[in-house]
């Protein structure tokens, strides 16, 4: 009988008088009558939709964002549709609240439905995505005396774009005409100008006041890419990515389910916003691992994308340089429209590529950096000049062995073996997150100062090259040495800026950023990508 009473509906004040089970069951048809019930999908690992009752007075339809009693807590949840009535009525509890929003309109709920039944994950695991803005449904308790817009919620679609190139405007063309859901591959060379002409294709879908998505792969993207956005259109897009604070992530969220904000620019997590009216999704660099979600609901998101699209009837156009070899198999079968750009845009031409041999050009012993690249920096130095040395491997050293016996440092959680960080005297696995402090004897001969480490990472080519170039300004930007988007910002500037004459860098310096004054990369162990396991690497 509580839960009766927690209903607060006045039809239901008569029935306090009901004491037992019996009475209750008897009274059964009439509460049913008298009560529909929704079913609301909780943000929690379960896959079915819990039965609640609508008070009184309540309104509600599929998609309505509600508030409902779970356990002893209230939590939000969607209604998903009708209740599936296998709850005896008594035994239900009231929906405790209705949000004052939009709500999550149908395709993005068999977006939902479809995501949970492909990747074998609970549905209200995946409604955690799209529910990923903590307190975004509650009201803000003080209202600013000056509104302030959500982002992005007006840019300027009809300014002029840079004078594309007869290839450029061909492609331009069948993208802004392009209104299926099959998906289009833009492929072109480095520096073809490929942002610039899928810029036309947004602006099309602006111009039918139709929201935008724009998926990259890492945040680090996003910082080259904001000005070239806000030169075009007039204002930064809506962000979307881990580092938002919670106040950002509540108002970006907000201003995508009403359909305020218009661009949005994330991580692969974007792709489960609420979006009210999405147009057009562009997945850059489509290639990247980063597009894959390896903890949790486990998805990749460039084929989400895609699959998002086809529900929503909408464009996708999928870009990169190097397109996935699944994707080029889609192009080459027909399922997807290949737009190729094979020339960089102004007649720039591809720099030269020399290989170098380290079995007949070899490094001194314990050194990385071949004689041939070490006089191709100092010149370029010499001309002003800046330097990139490559090597997607952070910290010190990948593998720590003893000198004795020849054990070797591994991850006691996972198969990885631990990477030496010198500057922090620790051993990390950048798989499962398991770190110790670099032992003083080897824990399986005990032989004292026996462990050496074995190759390079940034942390020893930036050894390596302070005591080749001893003058020189040297950098490591890595992810773990730019850990926040501001951090990122300014170290990025400062190479912008030449105050960094030798940039040491992993993939986080490879991807969307231009430095006019980078004129030299040597790439360390160059044929590390292809030791890979991945066919993509083959």
């Amino acid at each position: 009988m509580r839960l009766l009473k927690k209903a607060k509906s006045s039809d239901y004040k008569s029935l306090d008088f009901l004491q037992d089970d019996d009475t209750v069951n008897g009274m059964s048809d009439l509460f049913q009558a008298k009560q529909s019930c929704v079913a609301v999908l909780v943000p929690y690992p379960v896959d079915k939709a819990y039965d609640y009752i609508v008070p009184e007075g309540m309104s509600l339809q599929p998609g309505d964002y509600v508030a409902v009693p779970l356990g002893g807590r209230e939590v939000q949840g969607v209604v998903w549709g009708e209740a599936a009535g296998d709850v005896k009525p008594e035994k239900l509890k009231p929906i405790l609240a209705h949000y004052d929003m939009p709500p999550m309109p149908e395709v993005a709920r068999k977006f939902i439905d479809w995501v949970s039944h492909y990747t074998m994950a609970e549905r209200g695991s995946v409604l955690k995505m799209s529910l990923s803005a903590p307190k975004a449904l509650e009201a803000d308790k003080r209202v600013p005396k000056t509104p302030v817009p959500p982002p992005c919620s007006n840019p300027d679609y009809s300014r002029a774009g840079p004078n594309l190139s007869p290839d450029q405007r061909a492609v331009a063309d069948v993208l802004m005409a392009h209104k299926s859901s099959k998906p289009a591959l833009l492929d072109g060379v480095t520096g073809a100008g490929k942002t610039e002409t899928y810029f036309e294709a947004v602006a099309e879908a602006l111009k039918e006041d139709k929201q935008v998505l724009i998926l990259l792969p890492e945040i680090a993207l996003s910082n080259a890419f904001l000005d070239r956005f806000e030169s075009r259109f007039g204002c930064h897009p809506a962000l979307w990515h881990s580092h938002l604070t919670p106040a950002q992530r509540k108002r970006t969220w907000r201003g995508v389910a009403r359909g305020e904000t218009k661009v949005i620019v994330g991580a692969r997590s974007a792709l489960f916003l609420p979006y009210a009216d999405l147009g057009l999704i562009i997945v850059d660099e489509e290639h990247d691992p980063a597009y894959k979600q390896e903890d949790g609901v486990m998805y990749h998101a460039r084929d989400m994308a895609v699959v998002r699209a086809h529900l929503g009837g909408i464009p996708i156009v999928l870009v990169s340089a190097t397109p996935a070899l699944e994707t080029m198999h889609n192009a080459w079968n027909g399922k997807y429209e290949h737009l190729h750009l094979p020339d960089r845009f102004g007649g720039a031409r591809l720099p030269d590529i020399h290989l170098i041999d380290l079995k007949s050009d070899k490094p001194d012993r314990q050194h990385f950096i071949a004689p041939t690249l070490a006089r191709a920096v100092s010149e370029t130095i010499e001309r002003d000049e800046q330097a990139l040395l490559f090597l997607n491997r952070r910290g010190y050293a990948p593998l720590t062995l003893c000198r004795a016996c020849g054990h070797r440092m591994g991850c006691p959680r996972c198969t990885s073996w631990l990477v030496e960080h010198k500057k922090s005297g620790t051993l990390q696995c950048h798989h499962c997150g398991y770190g110790q402090k670099i032992p003083k004897a080897c824990p399986e001969c005990a032989a004292e100062e026996s462990m050496a480490p074995c190759g390079p990472g940034v942390e020893r080519i930036f050894e390596e090259t302070k005591a080749l170039f001893p003058e020189a300004r040297v950098m490591i930007l890595a992810s773990d040495t730019a850990e926040s988007p501001e951090e990122l910002k300014e170290m990025l500037a400062q190479i912008r800026d030449h105050k960094v004459d030798i940039v040491i860098g992993t993939q986080i310096i490879a991807k969307g950023h231009h430095f006019p004054g980078l004129t030299c990369v040597g790439v360390i162990d160059a044929d590390l990508g292809l030791a890979g396991g991945g066919f993509a690497c083959c």
